[in-house]
C-alpha cells in the first residue's frame, strides 16, 4: 500500500472512533453479504441520507452537488465502487494485521468519494445506515 493509501486509512480508522453513530455504519463484509438488490437499495439510501445530512447542516448547495455526482452524471458512482474494492482490500489487509481494529464501512467509502469530489459530509452522515433493513436473508 502506498503511502497515500495508508494515510487514508489511518485517518478514516481514527474519525470512526471520534464519530458517533458509526456502530450503525455497516461494515464493508455485512454489505457484501447482502443481496444485490439490497446493496443497491442501500447505496441508495446512503446517497439520500448525504444529502439529507447536508441539507440539514444547512449545506443546499453541498446537497445539490451529491445529487449531481450520484444521479445526473454517474461519475459518483463508478468513483464510489473503485474506493469500496480499494477499501475492502485495505480492510482485509488491515484485519490480518490488526484484528481488533475498526473494521472499514460502506459509509466510509461514500465519505472518501464525495470528499474527492469536494463534498465533506457532516458527522451526521454516519449514522443514517441504522435505519437500513434489507429485504433478502445475507449470503453465507
Amino acid at each position: 500500500m502506498n503511502r497515500f493509501g495508508a494515510l487514508l486509512i489511518a485517518t478514516i480508522l481514527y474519525a470512526a472512533l471520534l464519530i458517533p453513530g458509526t456502530a450503525h455504519a455497516m461494515d464493508i463484509v455485512q454489505f457484501d453479504r447482502m443481496a444485490d438488490t439490497d446493496q443497491k437499495a442501500y447505496l441508495a439510501h446512503l446517497i439520500q441520507g448525504a444529502q439529507k445530512a447536508l441539507t440539514d447542516a444547512g449545506k443546499p448547495d453541498q446537497a445539490s452537488r451529491i445529487n449531481k455526482l450520484f444521479a445526473e452524471d454517474q461519475t459518483g458512482m463508478t468513483e464510489l465502487m473503485k474506493n469500496l474494492a480499494t477499501l475492502r482490500s485495505d480492510d482485509v489487509k488491515n484485519r490480518a494485521d490488526s484484528p481488533k481494529d475498526v473494521r472499514l464501512t460502506v459509509e466510509d467509502a461514500v465519505s472518501v468519494t464525495t470528499r474527492k469530489a469536494g463534498v465533506e459530509l457532516p458527522a451526521s452522515f454516519f449514522g443514517v445506515g441504522g435505519s437500513f433493513r434489507p429485504k433478502f436473508p445475507l449470503k453465507q
